[in-house]
């Protein structure tokens, strides 16, 4: 049975009630064809019944990881806070000593609770994501202990780099956001190392078709998720992330003074590239995938999609500088 999974874990929701669904006119057929009995099929849709009704009245998982993953967020912070305010009183191998312990202490517990334990996998699972914080904090850290001087927006991508491929072998969406979170977060920070037209120094606007083609970019890459099968279970962090940042910077596009901005900037334009390269792979996969799935409304978020990633390119590359720059 497939269905939501955090970690390996079944989430009873939608899924599993379509389960339930599917299960009752497979094992009717079942029935007539004399695989089974009457009885046979009713103890079986029983216990599943059964298992419901208990997941129901103890309360929804998704709850339960919500209101974990804001502990394991405020727990990391404090930590970051406390280390920080006594931060001058430590010396370079305790402060070593304590990040590297923290981390891999949160990232060791949380295995044993999830993964030998069992019985604590919310738990679990939370000190793991803690660890993925504790990664990221470190990395800042240990910059800071022995002032290495580098491109800053690269201990960001370093902390993607970390926790990406943990988040799939993991099977944790929570991880997935993190990690994308992140990686948007890296992209403005790089993108201003980048910009090189004084116009945009006090200014939003070269910024807001940058994260329209990175919203679309994300989404494109969760519809492919989405249709994959193997990688379903990942869809919903791109999906819904790429859609609000994509919503998000519309809404900053009506601000009045946008409309008499100059988008333009021939500087970002290999961010540009990357990314249609990326959301043109994303939605030809999509598609692909699509014909063997044949997922309802497909076709009318595929061409939503390359509708508003043309828009958002022409806001860009329709301008005298960027013409004169290709050109050049």
């Amino acid at each position: 049975m497939q269905g939501n999974f955090e970690g390996g874990e079944m989430n009873y929701s939608e899924d599993y009630a379509e389960f339930l669904k599917k299960l009752r006119v497979e094992m009717g057929s079942w029935v007539e064809k004399g695989f089974m009995s009457y009885e046979q099929r009713d103890k079986i849709l029983s216990h599943y019944s059964t298992v419901s009704e208990v997941q129901t009245k103890a309360g929804s998982g998704r709850l339960i990881t919500v209101v974990s993953v804001l502990g394991a967020i405020l727990v990391g912070l404090g930590i970051i806070l406390f280390v920080a305010s006594n931060w001058h009183l430590i010396p370079k191998i305790g402060k070593l000593a304590l990040l590297f312990s923290t981390m891999l202490g949160t990232y060791g517990a949380g295995y044993y609770m999830r993964y030998v334990r069992e019985n604590y996998a919310k738990v679990g699972a939370s000190l793991i994501f803690l660890g993925t914080i504790a990664f990221g904090a470190n990395i800042y850290f240990i910059a800071q202990i022995y002032n290495i001087s580098v491109h800053y927006p690269n201990g960001e991508l370093l902390w993607v780099l970390g926790t990406l491929p943990l988040a799939y072998v993991l099977r944790f969406r929570t991880i997935l956001t993190l990690a994308l979170i992140n990686l948007l977060i890296w992209l403005g920070m790089e993108a201003s190392f980048w910009l090189r037209e004084p116009q945009y120094y006090t200014s939003v606007a070269a910024f807001i078709p940058l994260y329209l083609s990175a919203g679309l970019t994300l989404t494109a890459i969760g519809l492919a998720h989405r249709d994959s099968g193997r990688f379903s279970h990942y869809h919903g962090p791109y999906l819904w992330l790429g859609t609000f940042v994509t919503m998000f910077s519309w809404y900053i596009f009506t601000f009045g003074d946008m409309f008499r901005s100059d988008f333009s900037a021939p500087s970002l334009v290999p961010f540009y590239g990357g990314m249609l390269a990326m959301f043109t792979c994303a939605i030809a996969g999509a598609f692909m995938l699509d014909r063997q799935t044949k997922t309802k409304w497909f076709v009318a978020e595929a061409a939503s999609l390359v509708f508003l990633m043309a828009v958002t390119l022409l806001l860009v590359f329709n301008n005298p500088a960027i013409n004169e720059a290709a050109r050049g």
